[in-house]
């Protein structure tokens, strides 16, 4: 096995706590001879001994790696060390428990081992969430800004290209730009991924679910005027959310508009009950393609290669801000169902809310 700083530091974490267990342990043999003092303190010393002995196995588990699993082992050195020198300067000034001396250094040694492992670990995965939320922040504005910006010239091009040319010449700038145009789809999918999965400008508050469901419907009859739009929805339906809620039901919408194979075929239903209150939209469109429905499924994450794919994911991740559901069924009409659960606003929240509201404005 080739040394690297990943293996020196894991072998010397499970070293020592191998050590410091069979010290303990050897003092057990004749922890009768002490009672129960003794006993006491192998056992609390035990605990920890054992852990770092198992090092091997839960700390590659714990999300760090190579020169990471070193600097662990330095704390776990530091612990190791401070608790040494607080022992013997007790010990050298005679502490009453100085003739348990051995067994009361092997057991202080093993809490410290495991308190600068635990401290390192703690440290180390705080650094690597930092470094994963600053190359987040630079991806984002690369998709946001320098794609986005060279995508747009691409399409311009591409559009002076097809007025210059025709039959399937002009065909295939026509794929061209609706792969383009994907692309870009995608990009802005990625930063409201971004924005749903930070919490910084988010603030949950009733909201009439219902008025949201009827933007939506009308502005598919508007853009769409042969689709057909069927709704049955109650008056008002309140829950909690934010802005976000308008991007989920646009993102189901629209997985239904670009997988129509005829004219689009929409029908929105809305109800409340116990688990809160639900939102159904159904299609005739075929099934999603079972490699995409895992993503319905919580804490299963799938290959997401196009904007829809991203699209259906980003409307898992909201909903879950929220506390509420999405779940995958058959319509009726053969195609898509996907019910989005909310937490219902109690009664009383949304009058509160309103009032608020009103008071803004004046």
């Amino acid at each position: 096995m080739d040394l690297t700083k990943q293996s020196l530091g894991q072998s010397y974490v499970v070293a020592a706590g191998v050590a410091l267990s069979l010290a303990l342990l050897g003092h057990a043999v004749v922890a009768s001879e002490h009672g129960w003092l003794t006993a006491v303190l192998i056992v609390g010393g035990l605990v920890p001994a054992l852990t770092l002995a198992g090092a091997q196995y839960w700390l590659p588990a714990s999300g760090i790696e190579g020169e990471q699993v070193w600097r662990v082992a330095e704390w776990s050195s530091l612990g190791i060390g401070i608790l040494t020198l607080v022992n013997v300067a007790v010990l050298a000034f005679g502490h009453p428990l100085s003739d348990l001396g051995p067994v009361v250094l092997a057991t202080s040694v093993a809490i410290g081992g495991i308190a600068g492992v635990l401290v390192g670990t703690m440290l180390e995965l705080r650094n690597t969430n930092a470094r994963l939320q600053r190359s987040n922040d630079v991806l984002n504005r690369v998709l946001r800004h320098n794609l986005r910006n060279d995508l747009t010239v691409v399409l311009g091009h591409l559009s002076e290209l097809e007025a210059n040319v025709s039959g399937q010449q002009a065909d295939r700038v026509r794929q061209l730009e609706g792969k383009v145009d994907e692309i870009v789809a995608t990009t802005e999918k990625a930063r409201e991924i971004d924005v749903a999965l930070t919490a910084e400008h988010r603030t949950q508050h009733p909201l009439d679910v219902v008025s949201h469901v009827r933007e939506r419907a009308e502005a598919v009859e508007t853009a769409y005027p042969d689709a057909t739009v069927e709704t049955d929805l109650p008056e008002s339906a309140w829950v909690y959310g934010d802005w976000l809620v308008g991007t989920v039901l646009d993102n189901v919408v629209e997985n239904v508009i670009v997988h129509a194979e005829g004219d689009p075929y929409l029908r929105i239903d809305c109800e409340r009950d116990a688990s809160g209150v639900t939102v159904r939209i159904a299609d005739d469109c075929p099934r999603i393609p079972d490699h995409e429905r895992p993503m319905f499924d919580h804490g299963v994450e799938t290959p997401l290669n196009h904007s829809t794919g991203v699209g259906l994911w980003l409307v898992q991740s909201v909903m879950e801000s929220y506390g509420g559901d999405v779940t995958l069924a058959a319509s009726e009409a053969g195609g898509n169902r996907v019910d989005l659960t909310f937490p219902a606003a109690p009664s009383g929240d949304e009058e509160r809310f309103s009032d608020r509201l009103r008071r803004a404005e004046h």
